[in-house]
């Protein structure tokens, strides 16, 4: 047979978001993906960028935000450190506070984010999200 399949090789890594409201869920989850990236507490917050969305649920408005702020790194060439969330219904407005990119800060590179056991949900006054980034 001309190829084998590795065992034990990681391409995901996956997180969970809690909150007492999606406010929290929405700003741990974009933290806990910056964390994936780099050390959060090595950028500085000299800039600023906004991010303005709406999705048909609550569900892809977090897929959609994380793959924005996926999109947003590669596109400006930025890295953040805080993201501070308004969410109106399925609306969402966002500003991320961060620097210029730097590969000596680059810890892992993210790909995207993956629907792979995605998960957004209310358990009585707790809200969670599950979410897997594809690395």
């Amino acid at each position: 047979m001309p190829y084998r399949f590795v065992e034990g090789i990681v391409s995901d890594i996956a997180f969970e978001a809690t909150g007492s409201d999606w406010k929290e869920v929405f700003e741990s989850s974009a933290q806990a993906l910056f964390s994936v990236m780099y050390e959060r507490s090595s950028i500085s917050s000299e800039q600023r960028v906004e991010i303005s969305l709406e999705s048909p649920t609550i569900s892809e408005l977090l897929y959609d935000f994380l793959s924005e702020i996926v999109f947003v790194i590669e596109t400006k060439n930025m890295f953040f450190s805080e993201a501070e969330v308004e969410i109106s219904g399925t609306r969402l407005a966002a500003r991320l506070w961060g620097e210029p990119a730097s590969a000596e800060k680059l810890e892992c590179i993210v790909k995207g984010i993956s629907l792979h056991n995605f998960a957004v949900f209310r358990h009585g006054k707790e809200y969670k999200a599950t979410v897997t980034v594809d690395i």
